[in-house]
């Protein structure tokens, strides 16, 4: 198993050092068509639970006391995208 990380690790610091890439028109020519979907897979399910929070706060039927614990996390989610897009900028300022 060592030595497959081994070859693996060396195949790819070769490639970062090689500028092989940069000539092979054809690599360069061609398009790059992946969807991630980071956001998207980051946030699946976020609005199920979301709304299940909400509901039972609206309900006061909370696990916590004074539903503390059910508001924060609802403080949490709230707080998750805009985290997100200042995290993509940063990244992007960096580019």
């Amino acid at each position: 198993m060592e030595n497959k990380n081994t070859v693996k690790n060396l195949f790819i610091r070769q490639a970062q050092n090689s500028d092989a890439l940069g000539y092979n028109l054809d690599y360069l020519s061609a398009r790059v068509d992946n969807n991630f979907n980071i956001l998207g897979n980051a946030y699946e399910g976020s609005g199920r639970v979301y709304a299940y929070l909400k509901n039972k706060i609206n309900n006061n039927n909370c696990n916590s006391e004074n539903c503390k614990d059910e508001m924060l996390k609802l403080q949490q989610l709230e707080a998750a995208p805009q985290a997100s897009l200042d995290i993509l900028s940063d990244i992007a300022a960096e580019l």
